[in-house]
């Protein structure tokens, strides 16, 4: 597998019953799929991934947005805050994923704060895109 994505590794190796092997990672040079990029879509505003919580503390006077799976963040603006699912469903936080960074983009947000979702499923490419989108912004 180059990269997780819409379909879960469980899922996978469900239909085709036997263990999914990552494939090795390979130079920025001449990948054979996307898949191999370290970098892909990223907001223009540096984006950070970690305990919102205890890293928005240094942000503090700066205009942050984050990036949250279900819940909401303290001291946070709210039309600074995109939940990709209140209900904790981790296909509709992944449709939501890449319609909040564009969002995000058209604010006058300094810093984007965003937690790591459940390891699990297609959580797991959620992630990948997260650390993605941070890997192609090189102050992150």
């Amino acid at each position: 597998m180059y990269r997780t994505g819409g379909i879960s590794t469980e899922e996978i190796e469900n239909i085709i019953q036997q263990k999914v092997i990552p494939a090795p990672s390979s130079p920025q040079k001449n990948p054979s799929t996307s898949g191999q990029l370290k970098s892909h879509y990223a907001p223009h505003t540096p984006l950070f991934i970690g305990d919102i919580d205890a890293i928005k503390k240094e942000f503090e006077g700066r205009k942050i947005a984050t990036i949250s799976f279900s819940k909401t963040i303290d001291g946070i603006e709210n039309n600074y805050q995109f939940i990709l699912s209140p209900n904790g469903n981790l296909n509709e936080a992944a449709s939501n994923l890449f319609a909040a960074l564009r969002k995000i983009d058209q604010l006058d947000a300094d810093v984007i704060l965003a937690e790591p979702f459940p390891n699990e499923g297609i959580g797991r490419a959620i992630n990948d895109r997260l650390n993605r989108a941070k890997a192609a912004n090189k102050n992150s």
